[in-house]
C-alpha cells in the first residue's frame, strides 16, 4: 500500500507566513503540519509515500529526510509549474504503481483510522472513496451530496443537480482512497482532481464511495483555521492522531 501527500500549493490564504515557510512545515504542537497526515498513513501500514512539491520545495525535502528513520520511504514529485491536485497526482503516477493508494492533503489534521477506511473502500468496490465530515458551521466548503443508504457520492459543488430523498450535504475532508483506474481520467496539466476525475466519473455513473467520519477533523488552510487547529491540539490527545516525530523547524506567534 502506498500513499501520496499533496504539498505543492502556495498557501496563499496563510500569507504572509507562507512567503518564507511552506504551509506543510507550519508548526502545530511542536511538529510540522505535514507530520499529521504522514502519521495517519504510517499507522495504516504504509511505508512508501510520495510528496509533490513546488513552493519552497527544498525546505520540504530537507525537513522530511528523517522520515527514513521512522519506517517511511518518502520520495518527491517535483513540479516545474503548479499542477493543482489532478495534474499533481498524474505527474506522480510513476511513484504509485498499479495498486490502491491513499491520497491526502498536507494541511489535514484528522483523528481517523485509515485501515478501516481502506477496508470499507475495498468492500464497496468503488473506484474511489472520499472521507466526508459534517457540514455544520463550514459553509465555506463546497458541498458533497451523499446518500447515507447506498454510501454513494451523488454530486459535488451542486454541478450535477442530483439529490435523493435521504441525501445529505457534507464536506470533503481531503482524504481519499483511490484505485489506479483514476489515472485514466488524468492529464499532466493544471487541473483539480474534482474537475479532472470526480465529476467526469460521476457523470459516467462510476461508484464514488463516501466514508462518513464523525471524529476530529480540521484543515489549516487559513490563518483562522490554523490558529484553531493549534488551539485544539494543545494538550489534547486523540486516539488515532499520531503524527510522525518530526520536530518543527520554527515557532510562530500567529493571531487570528
Amino acid at each position: 500500500m502506498r500513499a501520496m501527500i499533496l504539498a505543492a500549493g502556495l498557501g496563499t490564504r496563510l500569507l504572509p507566513y507562507t512567503k518564507t515557510l511552506p504551509k506543510p512545515l507550519l508548526p502545530v504542537n511542536g511538529k510540522p503540519l505535514i507530520a499529521y497526515p504522514l502519521g495517519l498513513v504510517k499507522e495504516a501500514g504504509v511505508k512508501d509515500v510520495v510528496v509533490n512539491v513546488f513552493h519552497l520545495a527544498d525546505q520540504i525535502e530537507s525537513a522530511l529526510k528523517l522520515c527514513s528513520n521512522m519506517g517511511l520511504n518518502v520520495r518527491f514529485s517535483r513540479e516545474q509549474n503548479l499542477l493543482e491536485t489532478g495534474g499533481g497526482l498524474s505527474n506522480a503516477q510513476r511513484f504509485l504503481g498499479n495498486e490502491t493508494f491513499f491520497l491526502l492533503n498536507s494541511d489535514v489534521v484528522c483523528d481517523i483510522d485509515l485501515r478501516h477506511v481502506l477496508e470499507t473502500h475495498i468492500r464497496s468496490g468503488a473506484i474511489a472513496t472520499m472521507v466526508l465530515v459534517e457540514r455544520e458551521g463550514r459553509s465555506q466548503y463546497a458541498p458533497v451530496v451523499w446518500d447515507p443508504r447506498s454510501k454513494h457520492v451523488k454530486d459535488l459543488r451542486g454541478e450535477l443537480g442530483v439529490r435523493t430523498k435521504h441525501s445529505r450535504s457534507l464536506v470533503f475532508a481531503g482524504i481519499q482512497v483511490m484505485e489506479p483506474a483514476v489515472f485514466d481520467y488524468l492529464l499532466k496539466r493544471k487541473e483539480s482532481i474534482i474537475d479532472a476525475f470526480y465529476l467526469p466519473a460521476l457523470r459516467e455513473g462510476r461508484h464514488i464511495h463516501g466514508y462518513l467520519h464523525s471524529g476530529y477533523w480540521a484543515d489549516a488552510g487559513t490563518v483562522q483555521d490554523y490558529v484553531r487547529v493549534r488551539s485544539d491540539l494543545a494538550g489534547v490527545r486523540f486516539s488515532n492522531l499520531k503524527p510522525v516525530p518530526l520536530s518543527a523547524l520554527t515557532s510562530l506567534d500567529i493571531e487570528p
